[in-house]
């Protein structure tokens, strides 16, 4: 394995296995290591490496109806809905925004639920979603009462990251 994955895993020593292939070796890959551009910024929704350090992290299930979102989660949100029906913004700009959006409500259609595992973390009992921004977008569009002939579960699968008892302790 090349260096700069070896160091992220050292560094963030607490993240699980799984959560380095399926998430964040790609982001290495694509913005590379040490995290220093302000696209990390982002991809670490806008929170220090310190704070990253120090979660422990739990696959559950999750469910999306009972949650309450963060502000940047709810931005990002709406901003995505906004560009599914045809606003030209930010969101739009997103390399293969319309396939993956087609992609999702295929998925959707088939199988009644969201497709993947979604990553959100946990701060001040709001969620913010790291992993899955689209996925949730369509949720949240789908489960608002749009005119859609397919229901959805609000049940999907998550990686939860929550700040240990001893750092808050």
């Amino acid at each position: 394995m090349p260096l700069p994955y070896e160091e992220a895993r050292q560094w963030f020593s607490n993240f699980p296995a799984e959560l380095f292939s399926f998430w964040f070796d790609e982001r290495i890959e694509v913005n590379g290591w040490p995290p220093t551009s302000y696209i990390w910024h982002q991809v670490l929704c806008y929170k220090s490496l310190e704070f990253w350090k120090d979660l422990e992290w739990k696959k559950q299930a999750f469910d999306l109806a009972h949650v309450q979102f963060g502000a940047e989660t709810l931005r990002v949100v709406n901003g995505l809905i906004r560009s599914m029906l045809g606003e030209n913004n930010e969101f739009t700009q997103i390399k293969g925004h319309a396939e993956r959006t087609l992609s999702i409500l295929d998925f959707i259609e088939a199988n009644k639920c969201l497709p993947g595992t979604l990553i959100f973390i946990s701060d001040n009992g709001r969620y913010e979603v790291v992993e899955g921004c689209h996925r949730l977008a369509i949720f949240v569009h789908l489960s608002s009462g749009a005119n859609w002939q397919t229901s959805i579960s609000s049940l999907c699968c998550a990686w939860i990251g929550c700040l240990s008892e001893r750092t808050l302790g």
